[in-house]
């Protein structure tokens, strides 16, 4: 269990952020929430400035600017927030892209239902302070 988590949403559809928003709820009830969502990169930075979250998801999907390009400019406004970096491509080469560009994890949207959630742990395991995690 943890003792909070705040989560921001980047570039993610709707279906999936009603699907994340449901398994904190159901897994960390009211200590993990999803703070904020933004359609487009060009709002993400202006909204995580503002609202700090511990762990941001990023849809590497997204057009202008692009998302890899996000990402690396999240990564240095919160350096220690936990990123996922959601992609279509299996690539190792599109996974070490992200790596470098500053994602904790890279999950393939094909592979989101057996994933997402684990990742999801991980992040929240090595990325939020002593304690919060079980």
């Amino acid at each position: 269990m943890i003792s909070s988590a705040s989560v921001m949403l980047v570039g993610v559809d709707e279906i999936l952020r009603h699907v994340v928003k449901c398994f904190l709820r159901e897994c960390w009830g009211a200590t993990a929430t999803v703070v904020g969502a933004v359609d487009g990169g060009a709002d993400a930075a202006a909204r995580v400035w503002e609202l700090k979250p511990d762990v941001v998801m990023i849809d590497l999907g997204l057009g202008d600017p692009p998302g890899l390009e996000v990402l690396s400019q999240l990564r240095r406004m919160l350096p220690t927030a936990g990123i996922i970096a959601l992609g279509r491509r299996k690539t190792a080469g599109y996974r070490d892209a992200a790596a470098q560009a500053g994602a904790d994890e890279f999950v393939v949207k094909a592979d989101v239902s057996e994933e997402l959630f684990p990742a999801i742990h991980r992040v929240v395991r090595t990325r939020l302070p002593q304690g919060a995690a079980a």
